[in-house]
């Protein structure tokens, strides 16, 4: 796969002309290192003035060591799942004389067993993984949030805090993030969590947000307990508890039974059909700050639309209009736990 990945074609060195890999990139470097080093040879000047818009193109993106090793990162946050056995990868450059002579980038992976505990949760005890995620040639990095972020609940002496994760939450974000691909939404979390928002402290909780591209889709929820920060659930951006969750309940008189009723807990309701521009809707929904959870389907390079929920936006118009006294009586089984 990582073979795969240096050869794949989709570097834009010059605009409208055809993309490269990672290996011609390479190719590019050492002419422009031979180039510049041997400028004054009146043989090799004239290369430097024959590929002069080349070499210019080269120099205004990454270093393919830089784009190489991004590669390595992406590859590795996307492949490794919450809660399970992680690898990270070593290079290596070695010289060999079989069966061609020269040097070789070399790839090794490397096995991590997860750090494990079990914590009392409500009375309760439950097992927590240490979360975090492998880098190239680093072994695993853990997530830490700085106590300075979260210094209305926590008052001890560590300057940051390690964060661990339940098995709750994994299973969670796995079921909320349908129909997304699932190694994509990996890789936003930890691109994301490197420089970690705290959205707000709500009683004594810490929200996280989680985005897929530019659409916030929810947020981590986390504990204090026993000077670490526990992951213990992942809620979906309209969830009643989420800051747009109670303005949307604010705005539309929508609660948690309402919300679950239309399917506003599902990404899968916002990757059909978007409702009009100027309906009343769409406008809540833009004074919310949910309305770029449509543009997520552009980003999807496939999707199984039998998992989609076609939601008729006029009828969820008519229903908050109808206000909350005529609305169906659902029963609380039909929702899931309620973790706050």
């Amino acid at each position: 796969m990582l073979r795969n990945q240096r050869k794949s074609r989709n570097i834009e060195l010059i605009k409208g002309k055809e993309k490269i890999s990672i290996e011609d990139m390479f190719v590019i470097s050492a002419f422009n290192h031979y180039v510049c080093c041997e400028e004054e040879d009146l043989e090799v000047k004239p290369l430097s003035i024959a590929f002069e818009p080349l070499l210019k193109a080269f120099d205004e993106l990454d270093h393919p060591d830089v784009m190489l090793y991004n590669m390595y990162n992406d590859t590795l946050a996307m492949m490794n799942g919450f809660g399970c056995g992680m690898f990270s990868l070593e290079t290596d450059v070695v010289e060999k004389d079989y069966p061609v002579f020269g040097l070789f980038h070399i790839v090794k992976v490397k096995h991590h067993r997860l750090i494990k505990q079990s914590i009392v949760i409500n009375g309760k005890r439950r097992p927590i993984v240490k979360f975090g995620w492998p880098e190239v040639n680093k072994g695993i990095w853990y997530f830490k949030i700085k106590a300075d972020k979260i210094k209305s609940i926590y008052k001890g002496e560590k300057k940051e805090l390690d964060v661990y994760i339940q098995y709750h939450a994994i299973k969670r974000f796995e079921e909320r993030t349908q129909p997304l691909p699932l190694v994509v939404c990996r890789l936003f979390i930890a691109k994301l969590f490197r420089n970690y928002e705290i959205v707000e402290i709500k009683d004594g909780q810490i929200f996280l947000s989680s985005y897929y591209g530019i659409a916030k889709i929810g947020y981590f929820v986390a504990d204090l307990i026993d000077e670490k920060i526990i992951i213990k659930t992942f809620l979906f951006i309209t969830h009643h508890s989420t800051p747009e969750g109670g303005l949307l309940e604010k705005l539309t008189g929508l609660g948690k039974k309402d919300i679950s009723y239309w399917h506003f807990d599902s990404l899968a309701s916002f990757l059909t059909n978007p409702p009009e521009e100027g309906s009343l809707i769409r406008k809540v929904m833009e004074e919310v700050g949910i309305d770029k959870l449509f543009q997520v389907r552009d980003l999807l390079i496939e999707e199984s639309d039998s998992k989609l929920n076609n939601v008729d936006w006029t009828e969820v118009e008519a229903y908050i209009e109808k206000g909350r006294e005529e609305r169906l009586q659902i029963p609380e089984d039909d929702y899931e736990e309620d973790f706050f």
